[in-house]
Parts: C-alpha cells; sequence; structure tokens
C-alpha cells in the first residue's frame, strides 16, 4: 500500500503522486488537507532553578539512540587494520626455529610435502621418502616425528620433481610425480601407506610442477598440462595445450592456471573443449606493463601461481624475482599488478618455495640469496623484524635457497611452516608468531 502522505494523495493509474488540491472531489473529501498546526505563544524564559529535587532533567537534549557525545568507537575496518598490523608484527618477530637434518639419501631434495600426518621427500636419484607422525595430547608441542624411510623408487636416475598433498573424505592423499622422458605417478593414501597405486604416461614428459584438487591432478609438463579429472575412477589424460614449457600450475574448481617458460600465464575452463585454435583465455603476460627496465629484455619464466579462494585475485611470481597479484576480475593482456611484492631475489638455475598460508593473509617465499621473506598479501608491507634470531631479518642467512615451503595442516591460532634447504639436506620447522621453534 502507498504511504499517506501529508498535502498529497495516490493516483494509482498514474502510479505516482499528486497535490491534494488537484484531485478530485471525491478523493479530496476522501483525503482533506490537514489541520494548520497552532503555534504556541512565546513565554519568558524562567531563570530561577526547579525547587522540586523529585523533577526530572530536561531530556529534550539528551543523546540519541545509537549516538554518544565525546566518545568515538572505532569503526569496523579500523579495527581489522589494527588486528593486521598486530599479527604482522607477532609473525615477523618469529623466534629461531627447530632445525634438522636429513639422513644420508641417494641424491639431494627435490621435492617435500606436507599432510596432517604424514609427510614427503623426494630425491634426484629418484626415491620417495616418507615418515609418519606420533600425537602426544597435552603437551605443548602435541607431535613428534618419526625417522625418515626409505619407500621405494619411483623412477630410476629421473628426480621426482612434485610432490603434492590434498584432504579427501576418507583421509589425505598424496600424489608425487617424477621428470624424465616418460612420467612416472606415484599416488597414495597418507593414512594407510599400503593403498598405493603407481602410473605411467607415456605421452607425458618433463614434468615440473603438480597441483591436487580433490580427485583432480594438474601436472605441468613439456608444451602443455596433463589433467587427469578424477584419479579414483579413471586414469585417462587430458591435454591442455600452451604457448611453452608449463612451470606452474593451479586450480580452483573448473579453472586451470598455467605459467609458461615464455612469461605468459594462461588459463582455461575444463568444462569447455580444448581446440588447437583456442586452447584456452590468455590472463596476462609478463612481457609489457610488468617488465624489467630493459624492454627488449625477454620475458621471464612465469614459476607461481596462486589463486585465492575467493576468486577474485591471482598471485604470480616470476624467475627474475617479480611477485604480484592480479586482479581477476579485471583481467587483460599486458595488465599490471594491483600488489607488489617486493625484494624477493628470483634464481633461474635454482627452484624456491613460495606459499601462502592457509589463511591467505601472508605471502612467503625463499630467495637466491639465501633469505626467507613474507609480505602481507593484501598491502604488500613487508615483515621485517629487528630481531637477529627472526627468519625474516636481514641479518638471518641459510646455508643454501629454501627449495620447498609448506604448511602444516591444523587448526592453530600460530601456523606451523616447514622449510627445505636442498643443498644440504635439512628441514626447518618455524611456529609462526609463537614463543619458541
Amino acid at each position: 500500500m502507498p504511504r499517506d502522505l501529508p498535502g498529497f494523495y495516490w493516483d494509482a493509474e498514474r502510479n505516482r503522486y499528486f497535490p491534494i488540491t488537484t484531485a478530485p472531489r471525491s478523493q479530496s473529501r476522501a483525503n482533506p488537507p490537514p489541520a494548520p498546526a497552532q503555534v504556541p505563544s512565546p513565554r519568558k524564559r524562567k531563570t530561577t532553578t526547579n525547587s522540586n529535587p523529585s523533577s526530572k532533567p530536561d531530556e529534550s537534549r539528551s543523546t540519541r539512540p545509537g549516538r554518544s557525545i565525546g566518545t568515538r568507537f572505532p569503526s569496523a575496518g579500523g579495527m581489522a587494520r589494527v588486528a593486521r598490523s598486530t599479527r604482522e608484527t607477532r609473525f615477523a618477530d618469529t623466534p629461531l626455529g627447530h632445525h634438522e637434518p636429513i639422513p644420508a639419501l641417494a641424491g639431494s631434495i627435490s621435492a617435500f610435502g606436507v599432510g596432517s600426518a604424514r609427510q614427503y621427500l623426494g630425491d634426484t636419484g629418484g626415491w620417495l621418502y616418507s615418515r609418519t607422525a606420533i600425537a602426544y595430547p597435552g603437551s605443548e608441542d602435541t607431535t613428534e616425528w618419526m625417522p625418515w624411510t626409505a619407500e621405494f623408487c619411483l623412477a630410476p636416475n629421473c628426480e621426482v620433481s612434485a610432490i603434492c598433498t590434498t584432504s579427501t573424505p576418507n583421509g589425505t592423499r598424496c600424489v608425487a610425480a617424477s621428470f624424465g622422458p616418460k612420467t612416472k605417478i606415484c599416488i597414495q593414501d597418507a593414512d594407510a601407506a599400503e593403498r598405493m597405486s603407481l602410473l605411467s604416461l607415456s605421452t607425458v614428459y618433463d614434468v615440473r610442477c603438480a597441483s591436487l584438487f580433490r580427485s583432480s591432478l594438474l601436472l605441468g609438463a613439456a608444451r602443455g598440462v596433463a589433467y587427469l579429472s578424477d584419479l579414483e575412477t579413471s586414469s585417462s589424460v587430458r591435454h591442455l595445450p600452451t604457448e611453452g614449457d608449463v612451470f606452474a600450475v593451479a586450480q580452483k574448481d573448473t579453472l586451470v592456471y598455467a605459467g609458461t617458460r615464455n612469461g605468459s600465464i594462461l588459463r582455461f575452463d575444463t568444462r569447455l573443449a580444448a581446440t588447437s585454435k583456442s586452447p584456452g583465455q590468455l590472463v596476462t603476460e609478463s612481457i609489457v606493463s610488468w617488465a624489467s627496465r630493459n624492454q627488449t629484455s625477454p620475458a621471464s619464466t612465469a614459476n607461481f601461481v596462486y589463486p585465492t579462494l575467493d576468486g577474485s585475485s591471482l598471485v604470480v611470481g616470476y624467475m627474475d624475482g617479480r611477485l604480484g597479484m592480479m586482479d581477476t576480475r579485471f583481467l587483460r593482456p599486458h595488465a599490471p599488478p594491483i600488489v607488489v611484492y617486493s625484494g624477493h631475489v628470483g634464481s633461474v638455475s635454482t627452484r624456491l618455495g613460495i606459499t601462502l598460508d592457509p589463511t591467505e593473509t601472508f605471502l612467503f617465499a625463499g630467495g637466491a640469496d639465501c633469505r626467507l621473506r613474507g609480505w602481507s598479501v593484501r598491502t604488500g608491507t613487508r615483515l621485517l623484524a629487528p630481531s637477529r634470531g627472526s627468519p625474516f631479518s636481514e641479518s638471518t642467512l641459510f646455508s643454501t635457497p629454501l627449495l620447498a615451503l609448506e604448511f602444516e595442516d591444523g587448526e592453530d591460532l600460530l601456523p606451523v611452516l616447514w622449510t627445505v634447504e636442498g643443498g644440504v639436506g635439512a628441514v626447518w620447522r618455524w611456529r609462526l608468531g609463537g614463543s619458541d621453534g
């Protein structure tokens, strides 16, 4: 029903209000104009005080509900900024972590993976290693890891180039892939090591990276992406062609992202059939707006892609050290990033670990200068600590670059970051923001 407005009437046929003076007689009699308000005569203001102590004070100047005088509460955005700044300071002051040397392996460490109760290592000799955790409820550090044991040789003299884990309704699944002229894949139930299967893919080679999402698997290989839609029901491979060799892969629901050797980042929708004429949708290139100072230099290889959980952003990285975040809602070729994470030292010959924490609040990267750096994903602010014991201090140097960064599964408010030094065979454990490693 239309509202009754003094001095106006509602015309249903014309769907609007009109002055009551222009209404038909029947309408004007039904809605007579309001009587003029009576203005009280002015009175002299009394200057004497109220002698009745029981009388209430004048409430005409009382504060309205929801408003205050002299007090201003912080807004939700301001409180979020304060919380974020406090968290950044706490993470930056993380003390020295727990250092654990790795026993002699068949080769140097080439891949690392972390599950809820099991960890995996792969070496350049093709061997896969694992260890399990023993929980001790009630203690400050609730888990203790058993020694590393060799499981089997995935491919002799072919390095294990990628290890990834994911949670499933039945537990945790781990997939390890080898690099070579003929790709071999190990699929294992992390909660029951005896449940394991091996796949040999003759049409896929030079696998450098992998991404596991639920039961689907992506393999970044030579000249394209190998997509296995369901590891539980089929081993058939769908090839997604790219403009060059793939060094980074990631998936978000039905979307697949691939970073290639020539710096292009391609996006595919697995619901659509890929053809040679239209292999996918180009997301961005690194050769124009966000290139090095020398515009004539070749494009750098895209070696990191990470779509955020809400799907609105894509964090990308390149071998020349550039890290940034793209807005996937306004993507176009040659688009610059909306946030830049400065200070990272890249490498064209050494594999470097890059990851985001489970809440996607911070970005961490191991540099070719043997340092570990962190940034706020939202603002690009660098995590810096004056203390020498913090891993984010400029004075903290590792023996070799960190080839892998992985977060431990769990719901702890203080996330646990695992870092691997491949050259010396050592694993570091950091409880970010905690009082001890």
